[in-house]
């Protein structure tokens, strides 16, 4: 296992992120106080966050933080924007092993939270994943799949191969290590220093591995402490945070999946990026697609799915988008290929459905040579959705309300029960006492809290996607 991200230099990543559509990285960026004014802040800060590998503040972990808070602070900003996305995945996962929580901050070491990040020697997805380190814990990769790079199914593995490390070490620096390494060298650094204690002998171990642990200390410190440092998180856009997951069988590309709900190709990359050359294979049992709520309600309009097998496909509450909800725009944009080995202007231009001269205009090319991992800018139109607007529908709950799911909720777990009744639309509903329509949308625990005195810590914990307005949830006795 290699880290992949932070080992390289940051302008590299950030460039290559296709996260946020923010401005060009600067050096510049203006704060009130740099790394040096504030060293004993910084170490202050470090000794209260860092709690299950050893609080040090050396050189190493200052040179992460500078570059980090004075040297790229955009593409920072960006990266704990994206900690929305991803971090309660990690946390799930680190529970559900009794694993400490703070190791989700590998990530960061490892990837910068980028599923598609790839390490020069190949190491893929957030975390990191080498061919054959994947396929041991159970990773698929296929010409079609690569699941190092699925944020389920790589996180699930990640944990599982940590806990194992922690397991034949017993000290999480030397299982950061051993992750990143190898346990075969970390064993040989034991054997070479007679110790197990990391910070003696890791003057054994390579190079890179030696800062592993420092930027683990870095970014645990910069995810607890960046306002300190006048650090203003990006927000992911609200189309990678309110997603549903669909299952889909038959065989369909990114291409079809634009032209049907008008997701941005950038848009299903990002979302789903262990699809490795954007095309779902055709499955008996399904691969999963996910996609923001609305664009999973419209494909399963497109695909003429009916209300009573939804089931089937997904077991997401989706709202029911009929023909006349449906509207598109045509968008124009610049999507960026990387040249492989045999490609020529011809053949790209074939593929994209464009001429050679539009790839020559597009990227000032003077001739027709091209160089293997050359970047091309190919113009290309998509679709995009035009969402209904479902939230300013009446929703009285005693009058006509759109085509919504029943949620069963059993007192006092909060467990979200399979969805059942179906309501149409010409059909008036007489609720229970205890029923709460949805106005705005929220989870499905803020609905309770909203509309019940009892503000217990069951309450207030529980966790539940985000439901779209007008749902009707039914408290049970």
């Amino acid at each position: 296992m290699l880290c992949g991200a932070l080992m390289a230099p940051l302008t590299a990543m950030a460039n290559s992120c296709p996260y946020f559509c923010s401005e060009s990285i600067a050096s510049d960026y203006d704060f009130a106080m740099t790394i040096d004014n504030m060293e004993e802040s910084i170490r202050e800060g470090i000794n209260e966050s860092v709690k299950i590998v050893k609080p040090v503040y050396d050189s190493r972990v200052r040179s992460y933080l500078r570059t980090y808070i004075e040297l790229q602070p955009r593409y920072t900003e960006e990266m704990i924007g994206r900690a929305e996305i991803y971090f309660p995945l990690f946390e799930k996962y680190l529970e559900a092993y009794n694993m400490p929580t703070d190791l989700k901050y590998m990530a960061i070491v490892e990837s910068g939270l980028r599923p598609l990040a790839t390490s020069p020697v190949g190491a893929a997805g957030m975390w990191q994943f080498m061919r054959p380190t994947g396929r041991q814990f159970g990773l698929r990769i296929t010409q079609y799949i690569d699941e190092r790079r699925d944020p389920e199914k790589s996180t699930e593995a990640a944990v599982k191969y940590l806990k194992q490390l922690y397991e034949r070490f017993g000290s999480w620096e030397l299982a950061m290590a051993g992750y990143n390494a190898g346990p075969g060298r970390v064993n040989s650094a034991i054997r070479r220093s007679g110790t197990n204690d990391y910070w003696e002998l890791q003057r054994y171990l390579p190079r890179e591995t030696r800062s592993y642990v420092p930027g683990f200390i870095a970014a645990n410190y910069l995810f607890n402490h960046y306002t300190k440092h006048k650090l203003v998180p990006k927000r992911p856009h609200s189309d990678l945070l309110n997603t549903s997951v669909v299952r889909i069988y038959e065989g369909m590309s990114f291409t079809d999946i634009n032209s049907a709900t008008g997701v941005k190709m950038s848009t299903l990359r990002i979302l789903n990026p262990m699809y490795s050359r954007r095309y779902i294979p055709q499955s008996v049992i399904g691969y999963q697609l996910q996609l923001p709520t609305m664009a999973a309600a419209i494909l399963m309009a497109h695909l003429g799915i009916k209300e009573e097998d939804l089931s089937k496909y997904t077991e997401t509450l989706l709202p029911v988008i009929t023909g006349a909800d449906l509207a598109f725009k045509e968008q124009t944009v610049m999507r960026n290929y990387r040249v492989k080995s045999g490609d020529n202007l011809y053949r790209i231009a074939q593929a994209n459905a464009c001429s050679v001269n539009d790839l020559m205009r597009w990227n000032h090319l003077n001739s027709s040579n091209l160089r293997i991992h050359q970047r091309l800018n190919i113009q290309v139109t998509e679709r995009v959705a035009v969402y209904p607007d479902i939230t300013s529908r009446k929703m009285d709950p005693i009058a006509t309300l759109p085509s919504l799911f029943e949620i069963g909720i059993t007192l006092p777990e909060f467990k979200v029960t399979h969805p059942s009744t179906c309501y149409k639309p010409t059909r008036r509903l007489e609720l229970p006492e205890n029923a709460i329509v949805l106005k705005r949308r929220m989870s499905v625990a803020d609905a309770i809290r909203l509309n019940s005195e009892d503000t217990t810590s069951d309450v207030t914990k529980a966790s539940f996607k985000r439901a779209m307005p007008g749902y009707v949830v039914v408290l049970e006795d």
